[in-house]
């Protein structure tokens, strides 16, 4: 179970949402992740899921389209929907994203909702989290592949302008990509 590749616990995820989708409750969905082996985004989903069952409980599972406790604005289907735009983000980290319409009539929605949903769960933009995410995979990779250029680093996650990546990576760490690689970089 350790050793199982990101692929195929992205497939589990695929079909543990299809069976919380479908009703399926029979099992505890933190269970599913205590797995060791896992990296920062089935960490991110346990969080998610687990607010997901929390807030399924507290309705007594009566009904799950219907609207969630008063600090949530959004139903428990859209929540769903939410999280699988999350797994097919952080799927795609290395290419780049389609437009918020591309994304909303990939997932059977509207634009409006899929924004709307999406920065209420996460308080942030869709594009926003996106980047922030991809620059945090960019950034990894700069310091496990030390012996590769940054630019084509930046260019295997969809940054073709290096001025453009460089500015996004300053903006988010607050030191260049130059200085990541360096023994005494500030922590991020």
């Amino acid at each position: 179970m350790y050793n199982q590749q990101p692929t195929d616990n992205l497939s589990r995820i695929r079909e543990m949402l299809s069976k919380i989708e479908e009703g399926d409750f029979n099992y505890s969905i933190p269970e599913i992740f205590h797995n060791k082996g896992f990296g920062s985004i089935f960490l991110l989903i346990e969080m998610m899921l687990s607010e997901f069952e929390r807030i399924l409980n507290h309705a007594k599972m009566e009904n799950p389209q219907t609207l969630v406790p008063e600090s949530y604005s959004i139903t428990a289907r859209e929540k769903l929907l939410i999280l699988k735009v999350t797994v097919y983000i952080h799927e795609n980290l290395r290419q780049n994203l389609p437009t918020a319409i591309e994304v909303a009539n990939k997932f059977g929605t509207n634009q409006r909702k899929l924004k709307e949903g999406f920065s209420k769960m996460h308080n942030m933009g869709i594009h926003q989290y996106f980047t922030m995410h991809r620059l945090n995979e960019v950034h990894k990779e700069i310091l496990n592949e030390p012996g590769d250029s940054l630019t084509e680093i930046a260019e295997r996650f969809g940054y073709y302008n290096y001025h453009s990546f460089y500015c996004a990576f300053v903006r988010q760490f607050k030191y260049s990509p130059k200085d990541a690689r360096k023994p005494n970089k500030p922590e991020i």
